[in-house]
């Protein structure tokens, strides 16, 4: 059995609703054999969604809303992988109790996770997706205190143990000795080193030895003993059809045009322990080279730092590239959202408007998050752009002041948490969103309106935030200084009021805001949240809220 820790996506766009997705095995029929959650309170309140699409949407909508409560964790996912060897098939009891064994392992016991048991391929595997933020305190966890693949190794042999299943005989941190888990405790000097993990997967998946074991097997100490220049080395690897080439500051084998580096086989065939027994490095004779894979060293750039009329055309492409490329990917990232929607609200909802309520809110908010975040990413990515042009066209004096200008701009800047901050609470009547260790909700989300219940600045975005995921604009209802309130951070915040007598007021609003704003950037990327300063509101004679916007209000609300 292996066990592995899936990395996380190198673009920062995991996310818990595409995760689940492809461990419930939405759209793939019968890939996904069984499914189940641990620490999740919403799927025992809505019994019977295991063979619905809503299963997934409620899965990932508590482990969204858990997720953004921490911010200061850049990837809540944590995603392994658990791999059993050839014709062996657990069943659901067996997969109970290596889930036991992982949490105990990784002490994820109070973690919330969702798994599930795939049979699409010769080996059957499970998929395990935990969430980072513990449901209660938000906490941070950090698995196994960081010794993951540590852990999780032991697991895997412990479940192996347990429940009879092949055993991996190359194990880097623990063996199977006596029917029981035992440490890999040897003298570094004296241990060999062990293959490589992706060597290791290719070998437990085929069947066949990968090309690192094999240059092991064939090149041994006796193999070595009576060899003594580095004619002769590359000639005996000739015979074997291997190559010996310097790589870098150090060596690799190549067999099969396969590259394993030399340290991977052992510490003795190293590049600086050869040259301490053959002299100084000699390359490949040519007889030898054109029958191997050749390494040419890359050519270096003379030219590092000097612009010229060229780069300037390459920089017009760069700017353009950019902006298609992060098009693009809003455009994706909308699909997957409107898929995501199509299949979570079709069939019949009849009877379920209250199950159905609290998904659609909780969903919108974890979309608008989504969203959010590419646009962050987004704006980095021509900052960095940005910055690195202009290196190449400032002295180095003038960078300096430029980048200490802009780091304090950016201090000045105070990023809105408004909606994302909230965690999400049932309620009668509706979904209501607080802050944290607080009972009363600053917002109630009725399904067709939203009320403030606590007028204050960060409820009125909030509310505003929410309204703009869910509908894309919204009528607002209340006293005339909470629409004043509203208008203001609507301005700020760029979401549309289509109430038809207030438009007058509101582009009188945006028109101050831009001036305010004075056009400082050209960039015209997409209006993010903010807390920007606002006078403050007094609560009105009656709850104000937010409609749905209908036809006769200047745009269809939509979900």
């Amino acid at each position: 059995m292996i066990g592995k820790v899936i990395s996380p996506r190198k673009d920062g766009k995991s996310s818990f609703f595409a995760l689940v997705r492809y461990i419930a095995g939405a759209g793939h029929g019968d890939k996904c054999n069984y499914i189940n959650t641990r620490n999740l309170s919403l799927v025992e309140d809505f019994p019977g969604l295991e063979t619905t699409q809503n299963f997934i949407a409620l899965v990932a909508t508590e482990m969204e809303s858990t997720a953004v409560q921490n911010k200061r964790i850049q990837e809540p996912a944590f995603h392994i992988v658990l791999s059993w060897p050839f014709n062996e098939n657990p069943n659901q009891a067996q997969v109970e109790e290596a889930i036991d064994i992982i949490t105990k392992n990784l002490n994820l016991d109070e973690a919330q996770c969702v798994y599930g048991l795939h049979k699409d391929t010769e080996h059957v595997h499970l998929h395990v997706a935990f969430n980072r933020v513990h449901p209660e305190t938000y906490a941070a966890i950090q698995p196994a205190n960081r010794w993951t693949k540590k852990a999780l190794e032991k697991a895997t042999r412990e479940i192996e143990l347990a429940q009879g299943w092949g055993r991996e005989l190359n194990g880097k941190h623990y063996t199977i000795i006596s029917e029981q888990v035992i440490a890999v405790a040897v003298d570094k000097k004296e241990r060999e080193k062990p293959i490589i993990q992706k060597a290791r997967d290719y070998e437990a998946h085929t069947g066949e030895s990968s090309a690192q074991t094999k240059i092991r097997d064939i090149v041994t100490s006796s193999f070595m003993q009576n060899l003594s220049s580095w004619e002769k080395f590359h000639e005996a690897l000739k015979n074997e059809n291997i190559t010996y080439c310097k790589k870098g500051s150090g060596a690799v084998f190549v067999l099969d045009n396969q590259e394993v580096k030399a340290s991977n086989i052992s510490k003795k065939l190293t590049l600086a322990q050869l040259m301490k027994k053959f002299g100084e490095y000699k390359e490949i004779p040519d007889s030898v080279q054109s029958e191997n894979k050749k390494i040419q060293p890359k050519e270096q750039n003379k030219n590092i730092g000097v612009v010229t009329k060229k780069e300037e055309k390459t920089e017009k492409e760069l700017w353009t590239e950019l902006r298609k490329k992060q098009s693009q990917e809003f455009t994706e990232l909308k699909a997957i959202q409107k898929l995501n929607r199509t299949e979570t609200f079709s069939g019949s909802w009849k009877g379920r408007g209250v199950e159905r309520n609290f998904i659609q809110s909780v969903m919108a908010v974890a979309m608008a998050k989504e969203r959010r975040d590419l646009l962050d990413q987004h704006a980095q990515e021509r900052k960095n752009l940005r910055e690195q042009l202009n290196r190449s066209r400032c002295s180095k004096k003038k960078y300096i002041r430029n980048a200490v200008t802009a780091i304090k701009e950016g201090q000045e800047e105070k990023k809105s948490i408004g909606i994302f901050a909230l965690e999400t609470v049932k309620i009668a009547g509706g979904v209501g969103y607080r802050k944290k260790d607080k009972d009363k909700p600053l917002l109630v989300d009725t399904g067709l309106s939203i009320r403030t219940t606590i007028v204050t600045k960060e409820a009125v975005l909030a509310t505003l935030q929410l309204a703009a995921a869910k509908w894309g604009g919204c009528e607002i209802h209340g006293s005339k200084k909470y629409k004043e309130l509203c208008i203001d951070i609507a301005a700020q915040n760029g979401i549309k009021i289509t109430n038809l007598e207030l438009q007058e007021t509101v582009a009188k609003a945006h028109r101050a805001e831009k001036k305010k704003r004075g056009e400082e950037s050209n960039d015209k990327s997409r209006t993010r949240g903010n807390d920007g300063t606002l006078r403050s509101g007094t609560e009105p004679t009656r709850q104000p809220r937010l409609r749905r916007a209908g036809r006769g209000s200047g745009g269809r609300g939509r979900n």
